[in-house]
């Protein structure tokens, strides 16, 4: 329980572009929150301790890191799809 079922390894693009996007003031909340939990999943911090720091569900990191993992990040320079 709380290990990631999704492992990801971001390039420095990636990593420097989600950076930005989880430290906007002006991004979307959820937004942010996928950023950071992408991030601190590619730091190698399991589930349970994502979600304590975000305050969140463990299905909810699971989720993004799965969506983040199928489409690899759509990143461009006008925004991220997480």
């Amino acid at each position: 329980m709380g290990v990631p079922k999704y492992r990801i390894n971001l390039t420095q693009e990636e990593r420097n572009i989600l950076k930005k996007i989880s430290q906007k003031d002006t991004a979307k909340q959820s937004m942010v929150r996928r950023a950071r939990i992408i991030l601190m999943s590619d730091e190698g911090l399991l589930n349970q301790e994502i979600a304590a720091k975000l305050d969140i569900m463990d299905c909810v990191i699971t989720k993004w890191t799965k969506v983040g993992m199928k489409n690899r990040l759509t990143l461009s320079k006008r925004g991220c799809r997480i």
